[in-house]
């Protein structure tokens, strides 16, 4: 039998340091919006686990990340992208749970804003 697993690697943090514990995600090919939020190629939300209590978003957001999906070992998909959202949930006794969101690094262009500024006009 088949024996799938997740990894996850962002930068600036040991590859070990997060684990994977559920994701979803959804795929497009042009931009769509489903409950409010616009996906640009595809948006991940992901619940990870990790031994280190003390990660902040500051450390996460906006780096670069990638998740692999593995069966049996070998990776048969890879997803690049950067980290849109992070945030810290419970805490247990050895790890402590967070979630983050995975879009692709065009995204940024998203967050453009159209100002004009009229001088001298009457």
């Amino acid at each position: 039998m088949a024996r799938l697993s997740f990894r996850i690697t962002v930068e600036g943090l040991a590859d070990d340091t997060l684990v994977v514990r559920e994701y979803q995600g959804v795929e497009s090919l042009s931009d769509s919006a489903q409950a409010g939020l616009h996906c640009y190629g595809f948006r991940y939300e992901i619940k990870l686990a990790s031994r280190q209590s003390g990660l902040t978003a500051l450390e996460l957001v906006d780096k670069t990340a990638q998740l692999e999906m593995l069966r049996d070992g070998l990776v048969v998909q890879r997803v690049h992208g950067i980290v849109r959202q992070f945030s810290k949930g419970d805490i247990g006794h050895h790890h402590t749970f967070y979630s983050l969101t995975l879009v692709p690094a065009l995204e940024r262009l998203s967050l453009r804003q159209n100002s004009r500024i009229f001088q001298l006009k009457t």
